[in-house]
């Protein structure tokens, strides 16, 4: 998948720290090409009128050294809604490989864990549901060199 986006982070401060994520959708990828082409029509993503999908986040709330609340809104299938991921901090500082690979010597680096769960009809994805769940888990792990 094509994705892009952002993040503001100051480790003293993680309430003050946004993130902005963007999906191109039509570069989903299943490995099954039918299965995406069928994703990509007018019944599930209708990615020729919703190309992209956006989470913007719009409040971090901090739950303990490690973990927060992060909400945004969620645009996908070009609706707009608002979605909690439960994050964790898992790590900040010099770059992991750093002491083998001269590399990465330096480099600032963080790593996350989020997940959350949402119901695709309420962004207007209802095919074959009741046969397939609505209820879908959204799981994300990123890590990143930050400056």
């Amino acid at each position: 998948m094509d994705v892009s986006g952002s993040l503001m982070l100051d480790p003293d401060k993680p309430e003050t720290s946004t993130v902005e994520v963007t999906i191109k959708v039509p570069s989903l990828w299943t490995g099954i090409k039918e299965l995406d082409t069928v994703l990509k029509g007018k019944e599930f993503f209708d990615t020729a009128s919703n190309p992209l999908a956006t989470f913007r986040s719009t409040d971090v709330k901090r739950l303990s050294d490690k973990t927060a609340q992060v909400t945004g809104d969620l645009t996908l299938n070009g609706q707009t809604k608002p979605v909690t991921l439960d994050v964790v901090w898992n790590f900040s500082g010099e770059h992991p490989l750093s002491k083998i690979n001269p590399v990465y010597s330096d480099l600032y680096y963080s790593g996350f864990s989020a997940q959350t769960q949402i119901r695709r009809s309420d962004w207007g994805i209802t095919r074959t549901i009741p046969y397939v769940s609505d209820e879908i888990q959204i799981v994300i792990e990123v890590g990143d060199l930050l400056s």
